[in-house]
């Protein structure tokens, strides 16, 4: 995570774009983190449109994007919890990818210290899984952006937190 972000902050990192298949990239994240969900307790369910259109992208990074987002939603989750990753056109045609979690969230004055890089939001985690390098949403929220696109956060303290990113309708094939 270090290494990519020292890139991307160094204009470095270039885009390796193919045709994505984003249903299937995210089944493919969602079998991958399934079991660390579950070791937690927790349920991962997949919400996808019928009318996902493919994306022109950098696999790598959009899966390391999710691999991020799911990250996080387990490490704030407890026990008993859903995390939902959920896709979608948007009405001005952009691609719209959703991680949702019923965690501990993320108070709204501390959001934007969230996405900084090595902004973490607790000084001192509660549990021990909890720790990280702070590196996760700032790194998301760049590798959208070097696609154009835009990571959005929601969340408030004690409800879970929902962060969206969108790919711009010129990626979308």
């Amino acid at each position: 995570e270090v290494l990519d972000m020292s890139k991307i902050e160094a204009g470095r990192l270039e885009l390796d774009e193919d045709v994505v298949h984003v249903g299937e990239l995210i089944g493919s994240v969602i079998r991958m983190m399934a079991s660390k969900a579950f070791g937690s307790g927790l349920k991962m369910e997949e919400n996808l449109d019928e009318n996902l259109k493919l994306l022109r992208a950098d696999q790598r990074l959009v899966r390391q994007i999710l691999i991020n987002l799911v990250t996080n939603a387990v490490k704030f989750s407890e026990n008993g919890g859903v995390i939902t990753i959920s896709a979608h056109m948007t009405e001005d045609g952009r691609l719209c990818i959703i991680v949702q979690d019923e965690g501990i969230g993320i108070p709204s004055d501390r959001i934007q210290q969230a996405l900084e890089p090595f902004g973490q939001v607790s000084d001192k985690a509660d549990n021990a899984h909890q720790r990280g390098t702070g590196l996760g949403l700032p790194l998301a929220k760049a590798m959208i952006e070097l696609h154009g696109g835009t990571l959005e956060l929601e969340s408030a303290l004690g409800e879970g937190t929902k962060v969206s990113i969108f790919f711009p309708d010129h990626r979308v094939i």
